[in-house]
Formats: structure tokens, sequence, C-alpha cells
């Protein structure tokens, strides 16, 4: 899959998402091919900084087996 194709799949689920979460949810879409080569794209309605703090809890969470 290239890159484009990858972003336009998750542009695709992310307004899916956004369009059957309750109003007060926040979600990031992360897709990405397998491989060192690989492509990755994602999809968020949150803000940029809010992400980025989620995503920094998530992987001390996924690092520490929470």
């Amino acid at each position: 899959m290239t890159r484009l194709e990858l972003e336009q799949l998750t542009v695709a689920i992310g307004k899916g998402l956004a369009k059957n979460i309750p109003p007060g949810i926040s979600f990031t879409l992360i897709l990405a091919d397998f491989g060192d080569d690989g492509n990755m794209a994602y999809a968020s309605n949150a803000q940029r900084a809010d992400n980025a703090k989620m995503l920094r809890e998530m992987a001390d969470n996924l690092e520490n087996d929470k």
C-alpha cells in the first residue's frame, strides 16, 4: 500500500469514527504497514497537544504493562 493510499484509508476510517462516537470522546487512529520501510498515518479529533499527552500516557502504560 502506498503512503497516499494509507492516508486516504486512515481519513475514511477516521470520518466514520467521528460520526459514531458520542460528544466529549476523543479518538486517535494510527495505521501502519509492517516492516522497517512501512508507512504510518493517523487521524484524530483531539487537539495536537492533547493527543501528544494521551499518546505519551498510552506508551508509558504499554511499557509498564498496565
